[in-house]
């Protein structure tokens, strides 16, 4: 389960870029694009399973066995990780006990070698919580991309 905490929006083609690709001159399409490519930007995040632009979220494992991996694309950083309690209080778990490994935009968080974590008990619905940022930084969108929202 993912939960989007921040929201930075906006559209990787703009409706002028698309007029040139169609090669229309006039406006009286405009409102029908503009829909057109908000379908379009979506589609393709689904598709490619990651945001076009960068956001926060936090993913709940529902597999409770490290390592977790995050299946959600083009992920930039992994921010924290947290365990729910039995009485609903989220605790932080110290950068020393876990890591996390980013190859190709894929995230694996795992436990640090040697570690032991003596878990207390833990809430019985989604236990873990980990922070994430995911989504190209400003002006990367890749021109295929945008090529696939034209």
């Amino acid at each position: 389960m993912f939960i989007q905490t921040t929201s930075l929006t906006g559209q990787p083609v703009s409706l002028d870029e698309l007029k040139d690709h169609l090669r229309l001159s006039t406006g009286d399409f405009d409102v029908l694009l503009s829909s057109l490519l908000d379908v379009a930007s979506d589609y393709v995040e689904n598709y490619l399973n990651a945001p076009l632009y960068v956001n926060t979220y936090q993913y709940f494992p529902t597999e409770l066995h490290f390592p977790f991996v995050i299946p959600k694309g083009n992920i930039q950083s992994v921010v924290s990780f947290e365990y729910q309690v039995a009485d609903g209080t989220w605790i932080t778990l110290s950068t020393t006990s876990w890591d996390s490994k980013i190859e190709a935009g894929v995230a694996t968080v795992f436990l640090k070698p040697f570690v032991v974590v003596c878990w207390p008990i833990l809430y019985t619905q989604h236990p873990f919580r980990i922070t994430f940022t995911a989504g190209y930084p400003a002006n990367t969108i890749p021109e295929r991309v945008k090529l696939a929202i034209k």
